[in-house]
């Protein structure tokens, strides 16, 4: 692979640094070779090498979002049931690589898909996309997501079992160990848990659903196997079950407490507070067709998150992009809109930019390969036309979005 530099650039890293004006970026084997400052210049191309002016523009790691989905086949609408239950697997998984490539267009470079079940279609496009099949994000998969007989996040009706539902329904701690082992023998990254009640089926969205036990059976299982374990918990006691069971990383985390905040920060568990989703339903819901208890509850959860984020951002709690894209009203290459809300809560603009790289990166165990701009590292990177440290709105409008490279393969150039 050619070198390629990119000169003149304002380079921000990814690690909350000052960024680098007029800098120099170096890329080599897939991997970012050096970083100079204005006037320090960089080593000579060889022949085929490629230089590429970005004077005006900003340099920032390739976006990561923690939780995303794909069982709704990038479909705009609520009827999700319908989709789950009357597309043929191979029609979804054919339908997956639109959206796949719109986020690269949007400068997303690393996902993971969060318990989509589907007969593991997020395996496949995981394995297409590494293959060179088809092309998108790095995808880390979680297969099915666990949950309770009656819980949130099975969907089709009780008496249906069937492999186009997204969760698989566990009783006790064995059971839940045993379909842990199921998902990561068929080859999933991360174990996903459905910890509490949710938004999208009823009852109180923060009823605790797993024990402890039942927990910690699965997340023994994933950390055998040195993967991740991922919590869908709501309310406060379940985020803190969950925490007690050894979890990696919470999604959603609404009405987390002082108390569970603190054994976050203590234990350096990130969290993933998907806001963006629940905006979306209380806009969109009720006019397009939403059920009016999920639409009601998202306008309920709208109105506490405002002081819920401030909270959380003050603690210290180590808060990561994720967006529950492809959940109804919240498509891929919309992303950044979770880092706009991080921003209108008290974010800087920078930490909602390392938040969405960094951070992101490290959640997900990979700050040794991705989410910061140095040396040795792979060269996932956004050339955008802009400042996003003024106005981080610009990462979701596509014709901001000039160059985006993965490991160091420009895949989007305008």
């Amino acid at each position: 692979m050619a070198k390629i530099v990119l000169k003149g650039g304002t380079i921000i890293d990814g690690t909350g640094k000052e960024p680098i004006k007029g800098g120099t970026l170096v890329v080599e084997g897939g991997k970012i070779s050096g970083i100079y400052a204005k006037g320090m210049g960089s080593a000579p191309l060889e022949k085929g090498g490629k230089e590429i002016d970005v004077r005006g523009k900003f340099i920032i790691p390739g976006l990561i979002d923690v939780h995303t989905h794909f069982f709704c086949c990038g479909e705009p609408n609520y009827n999700f049931m319908e989709i789950l239950i009357t597309t043929p697997i191979g029609l979804k998984v054919l339908k997956a690589i639109r959206p796949l490539q719109k986020l690269l267009e949007m400068g997303i470079t690393t996902i993971r898909i969060s318990g989509d079940g589907n007969d593991f279609m997020d395996v496949a496009l995981r394995d297409a996309v590494n293959l060179g099949y088809i092309q998108g994000p790095r995808i880390l998969a979680s297969g099915y997501h666990l949950t309770i007989p009656g819980g949130h996040g099975y969907h089709p009706p009780h008496w249906i079992d069937t492999p186009l539902a997204i969760g698989l329904r566990c009783s006790g701690p064995e059971d839940f160990r045993r379909a842990a082992r199921e998902q990561l023998g068929r080859g999933v990254d991360s174990v996903k848990l459905v910890a509490t009640r949710g938004v999208t089926t009823m009852g109180e969205p923060g009823a605790p659903q797993l024990t402890i036990d039942e927990l910690r059976a699965a997340i023994e299982e994933a950390h055998k196997r040195n993967k991740l374990a991922e919590a869908h918990a709501l309310g406060a006691e379940g985020i803190k079950n969950a925490i007690k069971a050894g979890i990696d990383s919470i999604a959603h985390g609404v009405f987390l407490d002082e108390e569970g905040a603190d054994m976050m920060i203590e234990r350096g568990i990130p969290l993933a507070p998907t806001m963006s989703i629940i905006h979306a339903i209380a806009e969109r819901g009720f006019k397009e067709g939403d059920p009016p208890f999920i639409f009601e509850k998202s306008k309920e959860i709208v109105r506490v998150w405002e002081r819920q984020f401030k909270f959380m951002h003050k603690r210290g709690v180590k808060i990561v992009l994720g967006t529950d894209a492809e959940c109804p009203f919240n498509l891929h290459g919309n992303n950044a809109h979770e880092l706009e809300l991080f921003v209108r809560y008290g974010m800087s603009e920078m930490e909602a930019i390392v938040a969405g790289t960094k951070h992101a990166a490290e959640a997900l165990r990979m700050g040794d390969k991705v989410g910061t701009l140095e040396k040795g590292k792979l060269a996932d990177l956004v050339v955008v036309d802009g400042n996003p440290l003024k106005e981080i709105g610009i990462l979701r409008h596509k014709e901001k979005i000039k160059m985006v490279m993965k490991e160091g393969e420009v895949v989007v150039s305008k």
